[in-house]
């Protein structure tokens, strides 16, 4: 805000722009473990539950996943076509659909009044997240027992499993929707498990170097 103000002339200096800047790391470090995940499917209700199995299946965004009509999905070839209008970077693009997804897809069932995927209750499209939907979110939470976890964590778990499926960042990313090599590295959460995984090559000796 002060920049801002800085560049329009509002103030001549910014008096605080001398002292060093605390960072602050913002990169969320939540996934799911294979039991919270299961535990959290058996407490959501129906609608709900199927929101969950797509976020986690396709780490697709929320709003892109609430803003899904039937005609994007392609259920014979397993892919979800977005259009580049509910995508975050407004770039269209296809989104590959596991086994999982695909069953979950299919066994809703299509209403006349709408062409929404995900439907409340009371067959009401859900396009948005509402706060009803929120609060049936956190309650869902804490009846299976997990603190800590926002919806979005969905989308770091589904990069996080990606990468260690050994998928080339290319791919997941084409998947995801993520520009940058930056920003799929800032969703894929690295702990101890995948340092095990860590290879070396033995020191240079002189030796070698003949």
């Amino acid at each position: 805000m002060l920049n801002r103000a800085l560049s329009y002339e509002f103030i001549s200096n910014i008096p605080i722009s001398r002292y060093p800047t605390m960072r602050v790391d913002n990169v969320r470090k939540r996934v799911f473990e294979k039991a919270e995940y299961l535990r959290l499917l058996e407490e959501c209700p129906l609608w709900l539950r199927r929101i969950v199995i797509m976020a986690h299946g396709t780490g697709m965004r929320q709003v892109e996943i609430l803003k899904l009509k039937w005609s994007d999905v392609d259920l014979k070839t397993g892919f979800v076509r977005l259009k580049a209008a509910i995508t975050k970077t407004d770039v269209a693009r296809s989104v590959r659909l596991l086994h999982e997804v695909v069953t979950m897809l299919s066994d809703i069932p299509r209403v006349v009044h709408t062409q929404q995927v995900f439907l409340s209750v009371n067959s009401q499209p859900i396009s948005y997240w509402t706060t009803y939907v929120q609060k049936v979110w956190k309650r869902s939470l804490e009846k299976a027992g997990i603190k800590g976890a926002c919806f979005h964590d969905l989308r770091h778990d589904f990069v996080t499993r990606a990468m260690r499926g050994g998928n080339a960042s290319h791919i997941v990313m084409k998947q995801v929707g993520h520009k940058t090599d930056s920003m799929l590295r800032r969703y894929q959460l690295i702990d101890e498990r995948d340092l095990l995984e860590l290879r070396i090559n033995p020191l240079v000796t002189t030796q070698d170097q003949k």
